[in-house]
């Protein structure tokens, strides 16, 4: 999730993934032996990747420009959380 809420080009990269994971673990572990992912599933796998990719840089440029001084909010010193000293107490 993002700023925005769920991202569709995130949730697709992550299912891929574990796609992939289980059929990779499930050609180990029953052939003892590399499994052969088809031509089809790695170019979908790829415009998986690219989707990804093409939907991650304008919210790369959106987190940049959101940082570039036009914060409205007043700045905070590291110290103001920080408990009063014992003889800055009020009195009891």
């Amino acid at each position: 999730t993002d700023a925005h809420g769920y991202s569709f080009h995130r949730f697709q990269i992550f299912v891929w993934t574990i796609v992939l994971g289980i059929i990779f673990l499930h050609g180990v572990y029953n052939r003892l032996a590399m499994p052969v992912f088809s031509a089809t599933l790695l170019a979908l796998l790829g415009i998986s990747g690219a989707t990804y990719l093409g939907f991650k840089i304008p919210e790369q440029q959106e987190t940049e420009s959101a940082g570039d001084g036009t914060n409205t909010e007043p700045s905070r010193s590291p110290t103001e959380d920080l408990p009063a000293p014992p003889d800055q107490l009020p009195a009891e």
